[in-house]
């Protein structure tokens, strides 16, 4: 029964990673709408971090489709709308996580270097989404995550990686915000 209780624990990255998630959804529905409801977020969030703890058990190659799917799924949820803002901020913040889930899962493999490929995939889907007018420009506060991302793939470690990723998430979120506030 130990054992059971103990599979299901979350790798703190991972949890961090929905969190940011369903917190980029909740903050691109009140930038974009002002509409945000606490106790549906929470609810949401919750179901998110379930969703993870059943892929992790069943499909642990799947774990950034959650990170897709919940900030569209909130959005959805908060504003009654399906719109474009959250889905370029979802690519965003599920690609750098990526590659840190796949060195959780492949703790046995050889450490190997964060591709550029990933890197500029990121910052593309960043770039595109302000250009595009669906992530606002205060999200450009990503960027200065771009150092770590940068010292991640030198020095191929994945807690750099994790790090990026999660300071990434959290500018993009922040920019969010910001926007909220001003709007």
């Amino acid at each position: 029964m130990l054992q059971k209780t103990q599979s299901l624990k979350l790798e703190p990255s991972i949890l961090v990673a929905t969190l940011l998630a369903a917190c980029l959804g909740g903050a691109a529905a009140w930038a974009t709408t002002g509409i945000f409801s606490v106790g549906l977020f929470l609810v949401l969030a919750a179901l998110g971090v379930a969703a993870q703890v059943g892929l992790r058990r069943t499909a642990p190659h799947s774990l950034e489709a959650v990170l897709l799917l919940l900030p569209i799924v909130v959005f959805w949820a908060q504003t009654g709308q399906l719109d474009k803002a959250p889905i370029w901020g979802a690519f965003v913040i599920a690609f750098p996580w990526s590659y840190g889930f796949r060195k959780t899962l492949h703790r046995q493999t050889l450490i190997r270097r964060m591709s550029v490929r990933l890197l500029l995939t990121v910052y593309g889907f960043l770039f595109a989404g302000i250009a595009f007018g669906d992530i606002p420009v205060w999200s450009l506060l990503s960027l200065l995550s771009a150092p770590l991302a940068w010292r991640a793939y030198k020095t191929a470690d994945a807690a750099i990686s994790e790090e990026w990723a999660m300071v990434t998430g959290m500018f993009l979120v922040a920019g969010y915000l910001i926007k909220g506030l001003i709007r």
